[in-house]
């Protein structure tokens, strides 16, 4: 008996299908499988050569700074405090001419001062303030008596975030962290002073550094004994 030739045409397409890796034949499972393996393959030689360049650049990372990390260790006693004075110095340096040109308005907020400061005249706290920035900033710029001056700024600051930056009423730290802003929205507007605060901080625990005035003082001082 001869065979259907319906049957014989089926066959005939599975093995073409067999030769060219056609899907639908049964060689599909086979052909699958090896394109699966080779995908996975070739995505696991990705994530190796990612991995691999990741090291490289931390390994130049760490290169990198084992040459540079001396430098800065020689150059920190120098220049790191260097820009901090020359910043925090200017800024209330600005606020002081900005007073010693302007209108004394500490009569208005006379009573939210702290203690001592708010049975002060009020002409008194504005030159006490005036000076202080005007005299401290330059201090501060030249590093002259830099732990002294810090800490003055550093009580004029404390007065002015109680009298003016800090808000008038807070009753949780979500609404006491709204005033942490450069402008007042009705929270206050604490971080521009707890910034230079920090920054004053920072000088009055280092000092003004080796590029000073008070340095050189002192390196003057020790060459006479």
């Amino acid at each position: 008996m001869s065979k259907p030739e319906g049957h014989e045409h089926d066959v005939r397409a599975a093995v073409a299908g067999a030769e060219a890796g056609r899907p639908g034949d049964f060689s599909t499972g086979a052909g699958a499988g090896r394109g699966g393996a080779s995908r996975a393959e070739q995505t696991l030689a990705d994530v190796r050569c990612a991995v691999r360049g990741r090291c490289r650049g931390i390994l130049r990372y760490c290169v990198i700074c084992n040459y540079i990390c001396p430098g800065l260790k020689v150059l920190a006693p120098w220049a790191g405090l260097l820009f901090l004075r020359l910043l925090i110095g200017w800024e209330f340096l600005d606020s002081g001419l900005e007073k010693w040109g302007g209108e004394n308005w500490f009569a208005d907020i006379q009573s939210d001062f702290p203690f001592p400061f708010n049975h002060l005249p009020a002409e008194l706290n504005w030159q006490l303030a005036m000076w202080f920035e005007i005299v401290g900033g330059v201090a501060l710029m030249l590093g002259l008596a830099t732990r002294f001056f810090a800490f003055a700024l550093l009580v004029v600051t404390w007065v002015a975030t109680v009298a003016v930056h800090w808000p008038a009423e807070w009753h949780s730290l979500a609404e006491l962290w709204q005033g942490y802003v450069i402008t007042d929205e009705g929270h206050g507007n604490f971080k521009l002073p707890l910034l230079f605060a920090v920054m004053l901080w920072a000088l009055l625990f280092q000092g003004g550094g080796r590029l000073s005035l008070d340095a050189l003082i002192g390196w003057l001082w020790c060459r006479r004994r």
